[in-house]
């Protein structure tokens, strides 16, 4: 009997959490079993993942960033407790918390997909030395916008939220001269117009590279502070 509690207490199933499971445990070692919730993400489809603390949510994000673990590309974005207080302040006239909320995540999902595109993706997959012009006008919305830099997730939401509150995005780069503020429409209203915009110029720039068809879906992923807000 005290032979077998001795095994017992000698098996080890990890640490708690992925952060630490991933310096002193079993993702350290890449061990990772793909599963029901793990397939939904890769499938490129948009998926809420939800579970307690300890579930795998952080574990797929950094089985999906790791090298070889997903065939596209995958981005990471961690929001720590400041960049949590600015999403949590974030506020739309017009909308309700919720829809500003997702607005303010589009902003930064779509400057994302921008900077992989303007970064290196172009010429390194592609080999273009003269970039199409959907991918000239992204560059150039990143310019005139701030967004050129490696900014922190933090500071882009910043940037994000000051410009969809007081619709002062450049968005001359997709021919968009005049402000968004006409006709009496809501912060929220005039947010979502410069949200579409932006949206159809990272759509134009992944069709003219011929990454609509021809590549599986990206894999943005996100995972809250430690927390688990």
């Amino acid at each position: 009997m005290g032979q077998d509690v001795g095994s017992v207490r000698r098996l080890f199933f990890g640490r708690d959490d992925a952060e630490t499971d991933l310096t002193d445990g079993l993702l350290k070692g890449a061990v990772f079993r793909p599963h029901h919730a793990y397939d939904e993400v890769v499938s490129g489809r948009k998926s809420l993942i939800i579970g307690r603390k300890g579930s795998g949510k952080s574990a797929i994000c950094r089985q999906l960033a790791a090298p070889g673990g997903h065939p596209g590309v995958s981005i990471l974005i961690t929001p720590d407790d400041a960049a949590g207080d600015e999403i949590r302040h974030f506020e739309l006239q017009g909308v309700t918390a919720d829809t500003a909320k997702s607005l303010i995540w589009r902003y930064v999902f779509a400057v994302h997909a921008a900077r992989h595109l303007t970064a290196d993706h172009a010429r390194a997959a592609h080999g273009h030395r003269r970039l199409p012009s959907a991918v000239r006008a992204l560059r150039s919305f990143l310019r005139a916008n701030g967004e050129s830099d490696d900014a922190g997730l933090c500071d882009r939401l910043r940037r994000g939220a000051n410009g969809l509150q007081s619709a002062n995005l450049s968005l001359k780069a997709f021919g968009v001269e005049a402000a968004l503020g006409v006709n009496g429409a809501s912060e929220g209203a005039r947010a979502s117009h410069q949200l579409d915009v932006l949206e159809d110029g990272v759509a134009a720039a992944f069709a003219a590279l011929g990454c609509v068809n021809g590549w599986r879906p990206t894999a943005p992923s996100c995972r809250t502070p430690s927390s688990d807000r």
